[in-house]
């Protein structure tokens, strides 16, 4: 018995290591991801955690001793997501919205005043608004 302990215990030691690699590289992509409010880098944690979610729900499909598990990591995967949503409305709202020289600014529909029957049309640009904004 003690023989059969022996040869498999290499390959458990070397199975463990690798699954315990494996998972400070997925919370080191996370940590480093909301480090720097990257959205590529909360986005794939969040994915990550996703299927690490759906492993869970197998195991606890199983048993319910791993509800606790299945529950902690729901609860990850949940803000994780979030977090990466929050993290593509900071981008957006960092690009630049200025008009830039030589470019037109969009036609925006100007509403009327209440009880006017609608829009009323957008203003017309001619040839000398064109030159003014140059």
């Amino acid at each position: 018995m003690l023989d059969i302990v022996i040869m498999v215990w290499p390959g458990v030691i070397a199975g463990v290591f690798a699954l315990g690699l494996l998972g400070a590289g997925l919370n080191s992509i996370g940590a480093f991801g909301a480090y720097k409010e990257h959205y590529g880098l909360t986005l794939t944690f969040a994915i990550l955690a996703l299927l690490g979610t759906v492993g869970s729900l197998g195991a606890a499909l199983k048993g319910p001793a791993s509800y606790p598990t299945f529950l902690i990591n729901l609860a990850i995967t949940i803000l994780a997501f979030s977090f990466a949503h929050d993290c593509n409305k900071l981008k957006l709202q960092q690009l630049p919205t200025t008009v830039l020289p030589g470019q037109y600014p969009a036609i925006v529909t100007i509403v009327g005043p209440p009880g006017s029957g609608g829009p009323s049309p957008p203003p017309l640009y001619t040839e000398k608004d064109k030159k003014l904004s140059l």
